[in-house]
């Protein structure tokens, strides 16, 4: 499937020199205002030389579209009166303020009457500021209070992000008609939220924190649930940590893991295995609304069946902090291995599965109740300025976590810490993304590189680094944000 970008700019200033005590390290990261921001991204390209101004196509009038209320449009046309073939994506825009929640949803795509729009605009329905979800938040109780950061699964198609907010709300929007029931999360008051990953086929969710008590940094570690049952694409029963397409349903805190760094500014994480079409108990394509796990023999396919290595048995994280010249890897193994246990591996242990609900020993369980649950902290590596990382959705030979360094590097590690590869990209490349989980030594991600006004497709190939292509504008100003997003397989 073809990809659009999706950018958020800001105009900030560089960040701090030198490892800050636990007050200014700690002030520094919770600082959602304008100015936090500034201090937090690092430096920009103030100084540089002036991008080029690239062609755009015009905005053109189709007068027969959004129910004849008319749009514009960029490419494709002529319009006809029949919508035919019509398509929409939403998405999440995240900004600093002084006030407010930060938080609007712009369209992103538009495809009806033989036009495609692919500017971002208000929506023409559903709502724009603030995002529509908060709506749905506000009647559990739960108030949004400045954005850290928002996560998608992009290995998967991904219904809704995982958004989490300085106050500890975490809590969920989607895109366009997408289906989900708003589950809220809040974080103990103590524990401070300062970035967010989701796994790459939403099975968890991941949040740095610094616990004010303690004076150290935690990741907390969250089971995401989607259940749909008036989805085709998703499952019709309860089963949380499963793979999904984001139609969120629940969500519930396992527990922290302790770092061994105190001011933890990004996290990226993934499972091993890299999915693919689920199958029936015949080996034949199958959607999750087929497959009913409370079939023995469903659930036996997961484990020397048609869906053997669908479900991740091992996976892992990995915790940067750019104040401490830090890389923190952590082994998931324990949670994916028992997770599949647990409903795979008896009669007995699927019924435990069977007792759902926020009470720790309800399932899923708390790492205090079931520690062979709790990830393990591997390794800690010491790493020049890291900005960003990225953990690769495989397992084996092929598995790796790219760390940006903020002096214009990526660096490939194996996950045991060891450095494999070495790219020179363009300066303070503080974002990585990627959509999809390909097979094989390939992987391709694009960088952000705020020092350099510049998005960046890079390639490793057997921990061979190169650029493929470059973009630069003088209307992108001061990128530090790329989500490669879907766009109904059209190509553009």
């Amino acid at each position: 499937m073809r990809a659009a970008i999706l950018l958020l700019t800001l105009g900030l200033l560089p960040g701090p020199q030198d490892p800050p005590s636990f007050e200014t390290g700690f002030r520094e990261l919770a600082d959602v205002s304008v100015g936090g921001w500034h201090r937090r991204l690092g430096p920009d390209a103030t100084g540089s030389k002036k991008p080029p101004l690239l062609y755009q196509p015009p905005s053109k009038p189709c007068p027969y579209a959004r129910n004849n209320g008319g749009m514009t449009y960029e490419i494709g046309g002529p319009p006809t009166q029949e919508a035919g073939d019509y398509s929409s994506t939403q998405a999440q825009v995240l900004y600093a303020t002084e006030g407010g929640a930060g938080l609007d949803r712009i369209l992103t795509l538009d495809m009806q009457n033989m036009c495609f729009s692919e500017k971002p605009e208000p929506p023409w329905w559903g709502g724009f500021r603030p995002e529509p979800a908060m709506m749905e938040w506000r009647k559990k109780g739960a108030a949004a209070g400045g954005p850290v950061g928002i996560a998608r699964g992009l290995g998967a198609w991904s219904n809704h992000a995982v958004i989490v907010f300085r106050n500890g709300l975490v809590a969920t929007a989607g895109t366009a008609t997408s289906q989900g029931t708003h589950p809220v999360c809040q974080l103990p008051p103590e524990k401070v939220p300062t970035a967010v990953a989701v796994t790459p086929r939403n099975e968890m969710a991941l949040i740095t924190v610094i616990d004010t008590k303690q004076r150290k940094g935690q990741l907390a570690v969250l089971s995401l649930e989607s259940h749909a049952p008036n989805f085709a694409h998703d499952w019709h029963q309860r089963y949380p940590l499963f793979p999904s397409v984001a139609s969120f349903s629940d969500i519930k805190i396992l527990g922290y893991i302790d770092l061994p760094v105190n001011f933890p500014s990004a996290v990226s994480g993934a499972g091993a295995s890299t999915g693919g079409w689920l199958k029936s108990v015949n080996g034949q394509n199958a959607l999750p609304r087929d497959l009913d796990l409370s079939k023995p023999d469903h659930r036996a396919s997961f484990l020397n069946g048609s869906n053997d290595g669908w479900i991740s048995t091992a996976g892992t994280a990995v915790v940067i902090s750019r104040a401490e010249n830090k890389a923190v890897f952590i082994d998931l193994k324990p949670l994916f291995s028992t997770v599949k246990q647990t409903y795979f591996g008896s009669p007995e242990s699927w019924q435990k599965t069977r007792d759902l609900g926020p009470k720790p020993k309800q399932w899923p369980f708390t790492f205090d109740v079931e520690p062979a649950l709790k990830p393990t902290v591997t390794t800690t590596i010491t790493v020049a300025r890291p900005v960003s990382v990225l953990v690769r959705a495989a397992g084996g030979e092929h598995a790796r976590a790219y760390i940006g360094l903020q002096e214009g590097e990526i660096v490939s590690y194996r996950l045991g810490g060891e450095e494999a590869g070495r790219l020179a990209v363009g300066k303070n490349p503080v974002w990585m993304a990627s959509k999809g989980i390909p097979g094989g030594s390939d992987f391709g991600f694009i960088v952000v590189s705020r020092g350099d006004r510049a998005l960046q497709w890079v390639r490793f190939s057997k921990d061979q680094g190169t650029i493929t292509r470059e973009l630069r504008d003088e209307r992108m100003i001061d990128p530090v944000y790329a989500e490669i997003q879907d766009t109904h397989g059209i190509e553009t």
